[in-house]
């Protein structure tokens, strides 16, 4: 019966043992799949951070290579422009020469002319424009160009230094006409004074005082004070010599007498103070 019953029920548990197993998942399988998407994800980024970094390399040697080809152009064009710039600088070092050697020549031919100093100073004004015209124009090549830019240039300072171009022609034209120089007493605008200095600019005067004008000193005597105006103002404003063509400033001093004071005594007295003056 024991054995009956064994041979009837194992094909049974056969089969259920038999359908568990074809239940049951592989777990050999799955691992094997699973190591083998890590190994394949891995090895994709892997690729990718090698692909980055070769790009990187690349973008930085095509870097390093048009910096220096760069370089390389600029040695080459300024090798190429080198004579250019040699000849300029001693197109400027010429002029720089000239002026140095011929003004002290010009100043001892002129001696104590009025205008030597102006004629020296235009000398040397021409002497180095030329240079620099020279200069700009080797640098430049074309003559057109060059001359275009220098109108444009031209025009661009002459209104921009306006008041100092005045400045210097009104300079030129004392030096020329000969409206005052050093010692001479002038009124200027609202200055008045003796001229202690004049510069291609400006010109210095030692304050006088006057009863017509407000100040510290009333009488026409030293203030003290140094008074610098531009050279424009002879152009713009007018201008009094008082010693110029006469060695003398006619002044007038008012003293009070009494009625009954003698007048003959008065005289003498105010002669004889007036010849120790």
């Amino acid at each position: 019966m024991t054995g009956l019953l064994l041979m009837l029920l194992a094909p049974a548990e056969a089969g259920l043992g038999e359908a568990g197993a074809q239940e049951l998942p592989d777990t050999v399988s799955i691992i094997r799949d699973i190591a083998v998407d890590s190994l394949q994800a891995s090895d994709s980024l892997t690729t990718g951070a090698d692909t980055a970094s070769i790009r990187a390399d690349t973008l930085v040697r095509a870097a390093g290579a048009e910096a220096r080809r760069t370089i390389r152009g600029l040695w080459y064009s300024f090798l190429g422009a080198l004579p250019k710039f040699l000849v300029a600088i001693g197109t400027l070092f010429l002029a720089w020469l000239i002026v140095r050697l011929v003004r002290p020549l010009l100043q001892r031919v002129l001696g104590h002319w009025e205008r030597a100093s102006a004629a020296t100073a235009i000398f040397g004004i021409i002497v180095w424009l030329l240079a620099v015209g020279i200069a700009v124009s080797v640098l430049a090549g074309d003559i057109r160009a060059l001359v275009g830019s220098l109108g444009l240039v031209g025009l661009a300072l002459s209104w921009a230094l306006q008041t100092p171009i005045e400045s210097f022609t009104g300079w030129l034209m004392n030096n020329f006409q000969g409206y005052y120089r050093v010692g001479d007493r002038v009124a200027v605008g609202d200055a008045l004074g003796d001229v202690y200095r004049i510069d291609f600019l400006t010109t210095t005067v030692w304050e006088i005082g006057s009863m017509a004008r407000p100040g510290f000193v009333n009488a026409e005597q030293p203030t003290g004070r140094l008074i610098t105006f531009p050279n424009s103002e002879v152009l713009s404003g007018s201008l009094v010599n008082l010693t110029r063509d006469f060695p003398y400033v006619w002044d007038e001093v008012s003293v009070q007498v009494a009625n009954t004071s003698d007048i003959a005594y008065a005289v003498s007295v105010l002669e004889g103070v007036a010849m120790q003056v």
